[in-house]
């Protein structure tokens, strides 16, 4: 059961109003596929303007679907990485490689790279039991980043 003192309110408030008129929104989680940084039913606060890079937490519109999930950024363009069910790949320019902190997660070994331009956010804190800053955590399936790749006529 979630508590909070009048103080706790007072800040919770000021920081919802913060992101909703300032730079960001609040969304709830919904699923298990980012457990466990994010579990099921938590508040989350989305930061529209970040710059986002690899590690970082963000909501996504999925290419195919126009699902909305939210998932952990692997890899940008031009990374090499390992991918759960792909081997190792390079993300093509323009794109990320997402993928859930549960292993079990509708993810990019399920549907591929993101284009940036479907990247809605990064997450910056949660409230579930508590108020917590989501931190960037690189990945160990990021094996190189920003190669060259080669464009063969």
């Amino acid at each position: 059961m979630l508590a909070l003192t009048r103080r706790g309110l007072l800040n919770l408030t000021v920081a919802g109003l913060g992101f909703v008129y300032g730079s960001g929104t609040v969304k709830l989680t919904t699923g298990e596929s980012m457990s466990p940084t994010l579990n099921n039913l938590e508040l989350i606060f989305i930061d529209v303007f970040s710059q986002v890079k690899a590690g970082d937490v963000v909501t996504l519109v999925t290419p195919e679907e126009d699902a909305l999930v939210c998932k952990r950024i692997i890899g940008m363009g031009g990374d090499v990485l390992l991918s759960r069910s792909k081997g190792e790949i390079i993300v093509p320019d323009g794109k990320c490689w997402v993928e859930g902190d549960n292993s079990n997660s509708l993810d990019s070994n399920s549907f591929g790279p993101v284009p940036l331009q479907n990247i809605l956010g990064c997450v910056k804190y949660s409230l579930g039991s508590s108020l917590r800053k989501i931190e960037n955590r690189r990945s160990a399936f990021l094996l190189r980043e920003s190669v060259q790749v080669s464009k063969e006529a």
